[in-house]
């Protein structure tokens, strides 16, 4: 008995307009293909982003669980409290 492949699918962000389409109730709008972005594109661009060095660093699984719901209550970016944390803790703030 052989298997069968589960058939292959991706889903996708609407765009914007398609969003705001559907919200307004037009559904004879059209929905615009969503445009990808450059590959090059940073993802997010700070105001005055500091030049930084990538490291690996170790939580424990309570710490890491409760960084992550800091960061996403405050909308900050988990390298930067991070790095906060650590010069606050090293007397250089």
């Amino acid at each position: 008995m052989s298997r069968k492949k589960p058939p292959a699918f991706s889903l996708r962000k609407p765009s914007t307009a398609a969003v705001e389409a559907f919200v307004a109730g037009d559904a004879t709008k059209p929905a615009s293909k969503p445009r990808r972005p450059s590959v090059q594109a940073p993802k997010r661009q700070a105001k005055a982003r500091e030049e930084r060095e990538r490291t690996t660093v170790y939580f424990s699984a309570e710490v890491r669980k409760r960084l992550a719901v800091y960061c996403a209550e405050h909308r900050a970016e988990m390298s930067q409290v991070v790095d906060e944390a650590v010069s606050k803790f090293l007397g250089r703030s």
